[in-house]
């Protein structure tokens, strides 16, 4: 199952290079990195500009976020979404910082969640989220 080539390093001009190779090979809509942190300060390193592609999950989650997250408990979590629990009572469950990483639906057809779309899991599909730690393991 292939769904896409990811640039997540922790330098920008690094992740924007690989990007740029890499969309060569497998095609844009394949290739996906890390928001640039430089993007926070309302600014692009001309690599970034240059070889921009998709951006992952939000608008406000770079990596110094997500290392972050992660530090604090966040962990990843595959949830199956249904009539009777669906993405509302899923992020109602895990908290607003909840970040939806990808959607798998029912054919095995995976969407990755990247800044410039909405990504709202349905029914029959399942989640792959970086979620809170549970209340019972946070310190």
């Amino acid at each position: 199952m292939d769904f896409g080539k990811f640039a997540l390093t922790k330098n920008d001009a690094v992740n924007a290079i690989a990007a740029r190779e890499f969309a060569h090979m497998f095609g844009s809509k394949n290739v996906f990195r890390l928001r640039p942190c430089d993007a926070e300060k309302g600014e692009r390193s001309k690599v970034g500009h240059v070889a921009q592609r998709r951006e992952l999950f939000s608008d406000d989650w770079s990596e110094a976020r997500l290392q972050q997250a992660y530090g604090r408990g966040f962990r990843p979590k595959l949830t199956q979404m249904s009539h009777e629990f669906n993405y509302e009572d899923f992020k109602a469950e895990h908290g607003d910082d909840v970040v939806v990483l990808m959607v798998i639906d029912r054919n095995g057809v995976i969407t990755v969640n990247t800044a410039d779309f909405d990504l709202e899991p349905e029914a029959d599909q399942s989640v792959l989220a970086l979620v809170q730690p549970e209340p019972s393991s946070r310190p």
